[in-house]
C-alpha cells in the first residue's frame, strides 16, 4: 500500500469517544495514508476498540505504562512514513474531506509547511459555534502574540519538518507543547489554515485544556514572552514586559503610559511590514481605552 500521509493519534483512556474518531479517519475521501493509533497505557477498553477494527491502514502500537502525549506524538512521527503528517485527537471527528483538502492545499502551497483548520465545537448537549483561526500567514504570526494559532488536532505539516529540521514537541512544555512547537516554527516557516470546519472539536471536562488549565496558563506565560522577544526583536526585558502585558493584559497601563509604547509597536509593523500588526496594534489600543476616550468627550 502506497502511504502519501500518516495519521498520527495518541490514546489514553478515551475508549468512551474512540470509535466516533477512528471512524472519521477511516471513511475519509483520501484513502492512501496510514493511520498510526498510539495506546498510552490506556486502563479502559481502548485496546479492544482499536483492535475491533480490520484495516491494514492502521498501525498500532501499544505503550504499557502511560508516558504521556507528548511521548507518543514523538514516537508517533518518528515512525511517520507519509510525505505529510496529520494530527488527530482521539475524541474528536474529522470531516469527511478534511485529509483530501488538507493535503490538496499542501500540494498546491509549496512554501507552506503546515495547514491547520476551522473547527467546530460540539458537546453532548450538541453542535456549537464555528471557531475561526487566522488563515494569512502574518496574521497568524500575530495571534500568537496572544494564543495560539493552531487547533492543535486539525493541524497537517510537512514530515520533512520533523526529519530535517527537528521540529519534535519539546515534553518540558507540557501542557502547552503544542504552542510552543508553534511558537519555534512560525518563525521561520510559512503556514496558514484553512477556512472551512475540517474537524469537530468536542468540549468536555476530562480534557487537558480543562485539567490542566492552571499549569497551561503559566506556561504559556513563559513562551508568549519569549515569543514577544523573537517575533518583535526586543532585547531589552522591560520593554519586553510592556509589550507583553499590552497584547495580553492592554487595561493594565493608562492611557499615557501605553501611547508611546503603542507608537512604537505601530513603528515596529510598517518595519515588518505586517498589515495584520499594524491591524491588530491599533484594534487593541483602542478598545481597550474606550470609555475613556467616551469619557472625554462626555459621551
Amino acid at each position: 500500500m502506497d502511504v502519501e500521509l500518516s495519521v498520527v493519534m495518541p490514546v489514553y483512556n478515551a475508549a468512551r469517544y474512540l470509535k466516533e474518531s477512528i471512524e472519521s479517519i477511516l471513511s475519509q475521501t483520501f484513502t492512501q495514508f496510514e493511520f498510526i493509533i498510539i495506546n498510552d497505557g490506556s486502563t479502559d477498553d481502548t485496546e479492544r476498540v482499536i483492535l475491533g477494527y480490520n484495516d491494514d491502514r492502521i498501525s498500532y502500537s501499544k505503550i504499557p505504562e502511560n508516558k504521556g502525549v507528548v511521548f507518543c506524538l514523538n514516537h508517533g512521527m518518528s515512525i511517520a512514513k507519509g510525505s505529510y503528517i496529520a494530527r488527530m485527537d482521539a475524541d474528536d471527528i474529522a470531516h469527511p474531506q478534511r485529509l483530501f483538502l488538507q493535503h490538496s492545499f499542501l500540494e498546491k502551497n509549496m512554501p507552506v509547511q503546515v495547514v491547520g483548520s476551522f473547527t467546530r465545537l460540539f458537546s453532548e448537549s450538541g453542535p456549537g459555534k464555528i471557531r475561526k483561526y487566522p488563515t494569512q500567514n502574518a496574521a497568524i504570526k500575530c495571534m500568537a502574540l496572544k494564543e495560539t494559532p493552531f487547533a492543535h488536532p486539525s493541524v497537517m505539516f510537512r514530515n520533512s519538518l520533523v526529519k530535517n529540521g527537528d521540529y519534535y514537541y519539546d515534553e518540558l512544555f507540557y501542557p502547552a507543547e503544542d504552542y510552543e512547537l508553534w511558537t519555534r516554527l512560525i518563525l521561520k516557516h510559512k503556514t496558514a489554515n484553512i477556512a472551512l470546519p475540517l474537524l469537530n472539536y468536542r468540549m468536555h471536562h476530562e480534557q487537558i485544556s480543562f485539567v490542566k488549565r492552571q499549569a497551561q496558563l503559566e506556561i504559556n506565560t513563559l513562551l508568549k514572552t519569549n515569543y514577544v522577544r523573537c517575533f518583535l526583536k526586543i532585547s531589552d526585558d522591560a520593554v519586553i514586559k510592556k509589550c507583553f502585558n499590552f497584547y495580553n493584559e492592554p487595561l493594565v497601563a493608562g492611557v499615557k503610559k501605553s501611547g508611546k509604547l503603542f507608537l512604537f509597536l505601530v513603528r515596529r509593523a510598517v518595519v515588518f511590514k505586517n498589515f495584520y500588526l499594524f491591524k491588530l496594534t491599533v484594534f487593541i489600543f483602542f478598545k481597550s481605552r474606550y470609555k475613556t476616550i467616551m469619557a472625554f468627550f462626555g459621551l
